[in-house]
């Protein structure tokens, strides 16, 4: 009868994380694509991080733009990042943006904006940036 018990509370337990993982992150502002674009001109000292897959960055990416797989951020983020930066992340998952943005706040980064679902398709529209 204890292995229900046990069971119920890894239900429970991964529930709760997937519930945490969905959870909106406090203090990261999404932007949409087009909008980025003028965020950009207005604040030219703006950081992109494109958490996406190496393999997405190389086919098609915004030019200015650091490659940073989301897996690696909490280890290089020093190499491209001051916590007094403004940082874009440009993610194709959200819950790989939350994962990122949460990463970031821990380190400190208050100025924080997400462009959510970001894809690049035709990488025709890089050159408007």
């Amino acid at each position: 009868m204890n292995w229900w018990i046990e069971l119920a509370v890894l239900i429970i337990l991964f529930l709760c994380y997937q519930i945490w993982q969905m959870w909106p992150v406090a203090g990261l502002t999404y932007v949409t694509p087009a909008a980025l674009c003028q965020f950009i001109q207005m604040d030219p000292t703006i950081k992109l991080i494109d958490i996406r897959d190496p393999v997405d960055y190389i086919e098609c990416h915004i030019e200015g733009s650091t490659s940073i797989y989301v897996g690696r951020l909490p280890f290089v983020w020093r190499k491209e990042l001051s916590t007094l930066d403004s940082v874009v992340i440009l993610g194709s998952r959200s819950k790989e943006v939350r994962k990122a943005a949460r990463i970031l706040k821990r380190r400190g980064f208050v100025k924080l904006y997400a462009v959510h679902a970001y894809r690049c398709k035709p990488c025709a529209a890089e050159a408007s940036w």
